[in-house]
């Protein structure tokens, strides 16, 4: 990997440029109050699933109203598992032999009902004390009879309540309707769930469709394993740091955004990567902790600190990428990236024809690409152009339109095209003359100019240069299209290309810039403090 060299050289040339995105602080209206843990569904694994397996030998086990932080006072106990944890969706009808009590009764009264030939085991009623619940009838009449003939309590399913089992038998069932079933490890602090483990506590959500995992984790621990999972441990402190603090205020604009499943945030990509506490690293934890209660304010209100991997020499404005433009996300010239991501992506026009069906297009057989750049030098548009008509894209949809093609959606929109991907000849490159009104095709291939200030520059294969032989750009000329069987695309870069570049975060701090300036180089106009 190549890392940045000659850096007091390039130290004076960051000076001058990068001054001009410092600004100074800003007074914040009133800083937030930061949640003290956080529901984050664990969707990647264990989300509407016929059983959870929980890994730990032994567990805390008891009950939560919605959004507590510790289990209900008097409630838990501790089990230690003969055989496996899991847990299921409680199916079918149960009789309430007893009721009102603590743990250890209940777990006598199932023993002591074992013996007689009930399948029978503690309970976590509703109103938040243990009971005994007698399981296994062959129908609602059955355990109906039961009821009427003992004195019990029917309990018909509800479609909430959840069993806890030990290899084959049931540990705990727990009614589940007034609140989360939960449980915790009880020696190491960390439940195992498969081959993930989580700080704080699992809760159990049931529906219809299955069972839930949900971990509540105070917000601390949920950074301490986010941060390693968007950026590499090993980077300089100083971008580490940028990144916690990004990640914090993504976290806190994200909030609620999964409301209506039950939990604040989900472990994927769509809010943020959480791997659980089996990714975290001393140096991200380090970084979480010695930025702790750090945002980042525009206008006095925490922003919505958005990141990506590589802008590969600019970021992007954010109406160029969604819908709003908003004032703190816009372009920035970016040449201070350590190891930006470059690649290429090759396409037959068959492959593209089958790109272009897969989203739904009816413009037939693929025969050309063109594309418009916008000033920042990213790709604006780009045309898809077929036997049966054309279809233009914008914004992410032009990386999203190879989905489903081997390697997914393009690495980002800052790239240039080559025609004739497949012929083995060499690509066109387009350049603009002192004679010509329009680029036109150069005939030599790996053509350099001297370009503004005198440097030496080849020119790629879409690159356009002035009458007096300057390159003034460098991107696609505004329709130019393939026509040589297939498309390769040159680019730079990696993601949406909006806010702040990771790999260009890592190049400043190792220029010795401190997170504050790191962060308030790519979200422009920001302030960032600690309350």
């Amino acid at each position: 990997m190549k890392r940045i060299k000659s850096k007091s050289a390039i130290l004076i040339l960051l000076i001058s440029l990068i001054g001009t995105y410092f600004t100074p602080s800003i007074t914040v209206s009133a800083a937030p109050a930061l949640p003290a843990v956080l529901r984050v569904g664990l969707e990647s694994y264990w989300r509407n699933v016929p059983s959870v397996p929980i890994d730990s030998p032994s567990l805390n086990i008891g009950y939560a109203l919605a959004g507590n932080g510790d289990f209900q006072s008097g409630v838990s106990a501790v089990i230690s598992r003969q055989s496996s944890f899991a847990a299921v969706p409680a199916g079918g009808s149960f009789v309430r032999k007893s009721s009102a009590m603590g743990y250890d009764d209940a777990a006598a009264i199932a023993f002591s009902l074992a013996s007689s030939g009930y399948s029978a085991a503690p309970a976590l009623d509703s109103d938040g004390a243990w009971a005994v619940y007698a399981y296994g009838y062959a129908s609602d009449d059955a355990a109906q009879a039961d009821a009427d003939n003992t004195g019990g309590t029917f309990l018909p399913g509800n479609g909430r309540r959840v069993m806890l089992m030990d290899g084959s038998a049931c540990a705990v069932i727990f009614e589940n309707s007034s609140g989360f079933c939960r449980v915790a490890d009880a020696q190491q602090g960390k439940t195992a769930l498969g081959d993930r483990s989580y700080r704080g506590a699992i809760e159990l959500m049931r529906d219809a469709s299955g069972l839930t995992a949900v971990n509540v984790v105070s917000f601390q621990d949920y950074l301490k394993s986010v941060v390693p999972s968007e950026i590499p441990s090993g980077w300089s402190a100083e971008a580490l740091k940028a990144q916690a603090v990004a990640c914090r205020n993504y976290a806190l604009d994200r909030m609620g955004i999964h409301s209506d499943e039950g939990y604040d945030l989900c472990d994927l990509s769509h809010c943020q990567n959480y791997l659980g506490a089996g990714n975290e690293a001393a140096s991200t934890s380090a970084a979480v902790d010695a930025t702790d209660g750090y945002l980042i304010y525009y206008d006095g209100a925490p922003i919505n600190a958005v990141y990506f991997s590589s802008s590969g020499g600019v970021t992007d404005d954010s109406e160029n990428v969604w819908s709003d433009a908003v004032p703190y996300l816009r372009s920035v010239a970016d040449p201070y990236e350590y190891d930006p991501k470059v690649w290429t992506r090759s396409f037959t026009f068959a492959e593209l024809t089958s790109a272009a069906s897969a989203n739904g297009m009816t413009i037939g057989a693929v025969t050309g690409v063109s594309v418009t750049m916008e000033p920042s030098g990213r790709v604006g548009s780009m045309t898809i152009t077929g036997t049966n008509g054309s279809q233009t894209l914008t914004k992410e949809a032009i990386r999203t339109f190879f989905s489903q093609t081997p390697g997914g959606s393009l690495e980002s929109r800052n790239f240039t095209i080559q025609d004739g991907a497949t012929s083995g000849a060499a690509a066109n490159i387009y350049v603009l003359s002192g004679s010509s009104s329009s680029p036109q095709p150069a005939s030599l291939p790996g053509l350099y100019a001297i370009g503004a200030g005198g440097v030496t520059q080849q020119l790629g294969s879409a690159s356009i240069m002035d009458g007096n032989g300057n390159v003034t750009a460098v991107g696609a000329p505004s329709g130019v299209v393939s026509s040589g069987g297939g498309v390769t695309f040159a680019g730079r870069g990696w993601g949406h290309g909006v806010g702040m570049s990771q790999h260009g975060a890592e190049g400043l701090a190792e220029m010795g810039y401190n997170f504050i300036q790191i962060l308030q180089f790519y979200y422009t106009g920001v302030t960032v403090t600690n309350g």
